[in-house]
Order: C-alpha cells, then structure tokens, then sequence
C-alpha cells in the first residue's frame, strides 16, 4: 500500500474517533472517559463500561458503531504496514544471495530470455550450477518458484553481477539480442573477475571485431547456427 494511502487510513480514523468521542460526550459522558472508552473500543478492547442508562443512548449505539470502523481501519492499516516491512525485508532475495555466496565456478546467464530459457534446460539436465540475471520480478519469481536463482537488476552494472556471484564464477553467459549490451554486459563482468570466461550471443556479424575486443571468449550466432542445422537437415531429407 502506498504512503498516501496510509495516510488517508490515518487521517479517517482519527476523523471517526473524533467523531465518536463527540457523541460519548454529548451522552453525558465526562472528556476523560470519552476519550479512554473510545480510544479502547476503537481497539476491541472492552475494559470500561458505561453506566447502563448512558450505553442504552442512541448516541452511544451511534458511537460503538463509529468504534467499530475505526478498528477495522487500524487493522487494514497495520496489515498493510506489516505487509511493506515482509517486503521490505526481501526474504527472498536474502536466501538467494545466501546460497549464490556458496556457490564456486559455476555460470552466470544474463538476460533471461528464450535463448538463456533454453541454455537452463541443458544446465539443468547436466546438473551445472548457474545464476541468472533477469529484468524484473515477474521473471525473478517465476524462476524462483521452479528451483532456480535468480537476480533481478541491470546486467551491465557491475553491482548487479556481484549479486550474481561474478567473482566465483567460472564462466559468464550473454544472451542479449543487443549485441551493444551483450559487450556492455562482458567488460563489467570481466572488470569483476579478470579470468571469467566469456560466451557471448551475437546477432550481427559486423560486430564480431567490436565483440572480440571486449575479451569474450567464445561467440555464437544462434541464426546463423539455425540456418545450418535446418540447411543440413534439407539435405539430408532431399539427398
């Protein structure tokens, strides 16, 4: 819940905690006493009874029933407090980096996409350890729930590919399809842990010479890979 409308929750249960001490003092009921019974019945909490002749009043009903929204819009309040703290807190994210900081030699993906989507199936049937650096929680949670590590943030910041356990990792995996961010993504790693070997994805090949400046260590080109595997399976069918 955003703070805006904490405070509205706030400011519209003071307003009907006003409101209801009015009526008690309008029964007949003293300041201090209004104040404390309704303070108290605002909190569900029944220390103090009126005087039989007063409680039966209509201003009384009027007042409980007053009492009444206040509780439940103090309890919607602090739930909604408590809900911001749990994410504040980022359980989630405290495991993960908890077990990225175990982890040694293993691969570090980013971003995920369909071409990483595929590259974790094959990890995953070798059993290889990996991180992968996703864009947003949607992705980070959906991974999350299959088992996986995720990060979520910006894989060209070099913060970032800390999370990601950079430094112990034995190899860095760039699946962009902006072969700009793929490079981007390789000398931040590398500035991190200068032996990191490098396997960048790319689409142009008029960047192979921009790419292999940037200390990568092996290149793909899924495309051109593609084409060759369906160019050899045509062959194969009409030979």
């Amino acid at each position: 819940m955003t703070g805006q409308k904490q405070y509205l929750l706030i400011y519209a249960s003071a307003a009907l905690l006003l409101i209801s001490v009015l009526l008690t003092l309008k029964a007949g009921v003293s300041f201090s006493v209004a104040i404390v019974w309704n303070f108290l019945a605002a909190l569900d909490i029944m220390y103090y009874s009126l005087p039989f002749a007063i409680s039966k009043t209509p201003l009384i009903f009027a007042a409980n029933l007053l009492d009444v929204f206040v509780f439940a819009l103090l309890t919607v309040w602090l739930a909604s407090l408590f809900f911001d703290f749990f994410r504040s807190v980022r359980i989630r994210d405290r495991i993960i980096l908890n077990k990225i900081k175990r982890l040694h030699n293993h691969i570090v993906i980013a971003p995920f996409n369909g071409f990483s989507e595929t590259l974790i199936e094959g990890l995953d049937k070798s059993r290889i350890p990996y991180v992968v650096i996703v864009d947003n929680e949607k992705e980070a949670n959906l991974l999350y729930s299959k088992g996986k590590l995720p990060i979520v943030g910006d894989p060209t910041q070099i913060d970032v590919l800390r999370n990601a356990g950079a430094k112990w990792a034995s190899h860095l995996v760039t699946c962009s399809a902006d072969d700009v961010q793929n490079i981007l993504i390789s000398i931040s790693a590398k500035s991190i842990n200068d032996s990191l070997k490098v396997i960048s994805r790319i689409v142009k090949q008029e960047n192979l010479q921009r790419i292999g400046h940037a200390g990568i260590y092996k290149i793909v080109m899924p495309e051109i890979i593609a084409g060759e595997d369906i160019g050899n399976e045509i062959v194969k069918r009409v030979l």
